[in-house]
C-alpha cells in the first residue's frame, strides 16, 4: 500500500480559557459520566426489551402451523422450530446476563474510558490504533474469549511538519499558529512550501464572485466568517478547498 502524506495550512483561534474551581470541575466531569453511563444502561434496557417483544410476537404461532407442511414436511418444520427456540431461549439467557451486569458492574464504561484515555485518537492506520487493537485483544482473552484480528487495507494519512507564516513588508515573517485539516494534501514542494497573495471571502458567493473575477487563481484563499454555530460553518471547512482548487486556489485558510 502506497503510503499518503497530505497536509494544508489551516488557522487554528487561540480561545482564553477561564480558570475553573478544581472541585467544581471534578463534580461536573463525575456528573457527566453518570450521565453517559445512564444512557448507556437504558440502551442495553431498550434492547433487551425489543428482543424479547419480538420473540413473544414469533411464540404466538403454535403445532397448528405444521398442517401446511405436507408428508414429513411437518416433522422437519417441528424438528427446525425446536432447534430455532432453544438457541433463542439460549440467546435470552445471555441477554439477561447482560443486562444484569451492566447494571450491576461498570465494567464495560472503566475499561471504554481506560482505553481512549490512554490511546487518544485513534485514526486508521495509525500506531494509536494499532495499540489500542492489542489492548483490547488482550483484554478479552483475559477474560476468556475466543478473538480474532483480520488485516484491513485503508488510506493512510499522517500529520508531519506543517508551519504558517504571514510576510509582511514591515515586520518580516510573521509566524502564525496553524493546524493542518486532516487527509488534506501537501504543497506541491513540501520542503520549501508556497508563497502566494491572499484573497478574502466570507462565503462561497464571495468565493464565486473572486474566482469568475479571475482573482483567486495561484492565490490562498481564506475564509474570513464570523462564528454562528458548528453547524452553519462548518460546510467551509469541509467544502472550502474542493470549492476553491476549481478556481485554482493553491491553498486554503
Amino acid at each position: 500500500m502506497t503510503e499518503k502524506v497530505r497536509y494544508s495550512v489551516l488557522p487554528t483561534a487561540a480561545n482564553d480559557v477561564k480558570a475553573t474551581d478544581s472541585n467544581s470541575m471534578n463534580v461536573s466531569v463525575a456528573a457527566h459520566r453518570r450521565k453517559r453511563r445512564s444512557n448507556f444502561f437504558r440502551l442495553c434496557l431498550v434492547a433487551a426489551a425489543l428482543y424479547i417483544f419480538l420473540n413473544m410476537l414469533s411464540s404466538d404461532f403454535d403445532d397448528n402451523d405444521d398442517d401446511d407442511f405436507p408428508g414429513d414436511g411437518h416433522d422437519k418444520h417441528r424438528n427446525m422450530r425446536k432447534t430455532k427456540y432453544t438457541f433463542e431461549r439460549h440467546m435470552q439467557a445471555d441477554i439477561d446476563q447482560l443486562v444484569a451486569g451492566s447494571l450491576e458492574s461498570s465494567i464495560v464504561w472503566d475499561r471504554l474510558a481506560e482505553m481512549t484515555d490512554t490511546y487518544g485518537n485513534r485514526i486508521a492506520g495509525s500506531e494509536a490504533l494499532e495499540k489500542s487493537i492489542d489492548w483490547v485483544l488482550e483484554r478479552i482473552k483475559g477474560d476468556g474469549l475466543s478473538v480474532t484480528t483480520e488485516d484491513v487495507v485503508v488510506d493512510f494519512w499522517e500529520r508531519r511538519e506543517e508551519s504558517l507564516y504571514f510576510l509582511s513588508p514591515t515586520r518580516g515573517p510573521v509566524k502564525l499558529h496553524m493546524l493542518g485539516l486532516g487527509f488534506s494534501p501537501s504543497t506541491p514542494d513540501p520542503q520549501n512550501g508556497l508563497v502566494a497573495e491572499i484573497v478574502v471571502v466570507a462565503s462561497k458567493e464571495d468565493l464565486d464572485q473572486a474566482g469568475e473575477a479571475g482573482l483567486v487563481k495561484g492565490r490562498i484563499v481564506l475564509f474570513n466568517k464570523p462564528f454562528e454555530s458548528y453547524n452553519t460553518d462548518v460546510i467551509n471547512r469541509i467544502m472550502g478547498a474542493l470549492w476553491a482548487q476549481e478556481y485554482g486556489a493553491v491553498a486554503v485558510l
